[in-house]
């Protein structure tokens, strides 16, 4: 698996100038104007999801010595990121983290790769009278869980437990529309998979390497998210996430619930979050068997 290493280092080595040269094709959009208030809110929706995919920098705090730090950017290809029309992003992802045995506040033991690329359109409407933004769009998505070298691995080898992916196709609803002085976004995502093994007792490695043939998979992701519209200062938000995914002999059964209570603060460039989580179910990458109660204090920023 040596592949995985070798991409996933040399993606997090270019994110940085790729994200360089794409930070001047981000506009100011008029106050004034609702529709773009919209749009600019559309884009603020996709960074305060309670998924764990959503493109910010974050650490959260799970109690004891346990903290997931994640890198997460939306690169913008074509389109500004509050723009009406056709966008195409680069989202790639990289998340370290500890099992609570660990021991250590320096999450090191194991890694979680994603890279996505996404591209739709995005366009004003109204609805039941309501100025609203639509967005869809489709998204190719490849990610792979490793240990790191703290946590036994970095270099795969036969057990089938040094490493799970995950190869998916996803159609994107979003709506985001605005009620009162409030902000509402909802979204909706079938996902289809293919070429993904995410079962500890399957030896993902031989699969991967041409072994027996995999099961086509299908999973559904339904979030949520509401902020006031406009409130200066510190922002009180909710975001709910629900997913669902169907199991197979080659990808495990996943469930999760994800809820987040917290504060955003929207400077120039910065979109600031501390917030207060609590997720159910399955866990992320190499633990994603385990089901339990989690609850966290994180913090996050994104560049928008």
């Amino acid at each position: 698996m040596t592949r995985h290493k070798q991409t996933w280092w040399s993606l997090t080595a270019a994110v940085g100038l790729i994200a360089t040269s794409a930070a001047p094709a981000r506009a100011t959009i008029p106050a004034a104007d609702d529709g773009a208030a919209l749009l600019r809110s559309d884009n603020e929706a996709r960074r305060l999801d309670a998924s764990p995919h959503a493109s910010v920098v974050r650490l959260l705090w799970q109690g004891s010595a346990r903290v997931r730090g994640k890198l997460a950017l939306a690169i913008p290809l074509w389109g500004a990121p509050a723009r009406a029309g056709l966008f195409v992003h680069l989202l790639p992802l990289i998340e370290l983290s500890n099992s609570e045995e660990f021991g250590s506040l320096l999450p090191a033991q194991y890694w979680r790769g994603r890279v996505a690329l996404e591209g739709g359109w995005r366009t004003r409407l109204r609805l039941a009278g309501l100025p609203a933004v639509l967005a869809l769009s489709l998204e190719l998505m490849h990610e792979s869980d490793h240990r790191t070298e703290f946590g036994g691995g970095c270099y795969p080898g036969a057990n089938s437990e040094d490493v799970l992916y995950v190869d998916d196709v996803a159609l994107r609803g979003q709506l985001t529309s605005s009620v009162g002085s409030w902000t509402f976004s909802g979204a909706l995502a079938p996902r289809f998979h293919w070429l993904s093994c995410t079962r500890q007792d399957r030896d993902c490695n031989t699969a991967a390497a041409g072994g027996p043939g995999f099961e086509p998979g299908v999973s559904l992701i339904v979030s949520w998210q509401a902020l006031p519209k406009r409130l200066p200062g510190l922002r009180p938000y909710t975001a709910l996430e629900l997913s669902w995914l169907v199991g197979n002999s080659y990808l495990l059964t996943e469930r999760r619930l994800a809820w987040r209570l917290g504060a955003a603060y929207r400077g120039e460039l910065v979109l600031w979050q501390l917030f207060f989580s609590l997720r159910g179910g399955n866990g992320l990458g190499l633990e994603r068997g385990e089901e339990r109660l989690r609850l966290g204090l994180g913090l996050a920023f994104s560049v928008w």
